[in-house]
């Protein structure tokens, strides 16, 4: 599914991110996991990223829409259609937004707990639980307050809650890529 725009669309868009960044995770031995095959990242640090990513969207997802409205308002305008959204992604990035400006969706900042033994395994486990936290917040809501309410995005300003979950699914998929890239799958 290339374009979504129901929420099901969304969910089923989610999930299928979600599997593909999973599945790719599965298919490398720890040497390409941790290690990147090129320059940039390793599939480890995109998988970082991911999750400081996902986990405070779904966090979002699982407030109330109406308190989510009284903290950063409502939308005066419709949602951007999925491939709106990512072209106006696109020409963030083409005007040199970095994730690297966000220190919060960092890497390097992502903070492993100290009674953790198996560090992939747990990655990829909490990869997995922020987006099924996710997609069923996402199912509470109404396809009405997916686009009266805001969500505001670092390097997108204000964006509808609609956009905000085709951002995910975009950027799972983008960074999805990446993981393969990096650990010399692709």
């Amino acid at each position: 599914m290339n374009s979504p725009q129901s929420k099901a669309e969304i969910v089923i868009a989610l999930e299928a991110s979600r599997d593909f960044v999973t599945d790719t995770l599965a298919k490398m031995s720890d040497d390409q996991f941790y290690s990147a095959a090129g320059p940039g990242w390793c599939a480890a640090d995109y998988l970082k990223h991911l999750i400081l990513s996902v986990k405070p969207t779904a966090r979002v997802f699982e407030f109330p829409p109406e308190k989510l409205g009284e903290r950063f308002g409502k939308a005066d305008r419709p949602s951007l259609t999925y491939s709106q959204l990512v072209e106006k992604y696109q020409a963030a990035l083409a005007m040199g937004i970095r994730a690297e400006d966000y220190p919060k969706v960092v890497p390097v900042n992502y903070n492993i707990p100290d009674d953790v033994q198996e560090e992939r395994a747990y990655l990829v486990q909490t990869w997995q639980e922020a987006n099924n936290r996710l997609v069923a917040a996402l199912t509470t809501w109404s396809e009405s307050n997916l686009d009266r309410y805001l969500i505001p995005h670092p390097a997108l300003s204000d964006t509808t809650a609609r956009e905000m979950a085709f951002f995910t699914i975009h950027h799972n998929r983008l960074h999805g890529l990446d993981i393969q890239k990096a650990g010399g799958l692709s």
